[in-house]
């Protein structure tokens, strides 16, 4: 649900939604990556195998916003 409800708002907001297979390589040359569920909403990781990683535009915006929407909808 969370998934759903974060892939509607980055589109809300003219963020290019791509759902895609990715291998480990990919992954670990990505910009930014968050982590979603129904208990943290969006979660930034800011390490992976030993790579750093900073908090981007794209994550801190739909954090922001989701944020927004969760306390107006009240979940």
């Amino acid at each position: 649900v969370v998934r759903e409800n974060i892939i509607r708002l980055a589109e809300e907001l003219g963020i290019e939604i791509q759902q895609i297979h990715i291998n480990k390589d990919l992954l670990l040359n990505m910009d930014e990556i968050f982590i979603t569920n129904s208990l943290i909403g969006i979660w930034p990781v800011i390490e992976l195998n030993d790579k750093n990683y900073s908090i981007g535009n794209v994550t801190n915006l739909l954090m922001r916003n989701f944020d927004m929407e969760k306390g107006a909808k009240g979940f």
